[in-house]
């Protein structure tokens, strides 16, 4: 994937519990949904977007 390419893709993150039931589905990949005792291991993606 090209620069310019990169700077508008938006990525499919679904976040699923110890069963696989999907909690959270969304663009982004750095960020973990609050209660599950997780911390997020990147960064949000979209302050690097244009």
């Amino acid at each position: 994937m090209n620069s310019e390419d990169a700077r508008h893709y938006l990525p499919h993150v679904v976040f699923v519990d110890h069963n696989n039931k999907i909690i959270e589905q969304s663009n982004e990949p750095g960020l973990v949904p609050d209660g599950y005792g997780l911390e997020a291991s990147g960064l949000p993606i979209a302050p690097f977007q244009e």
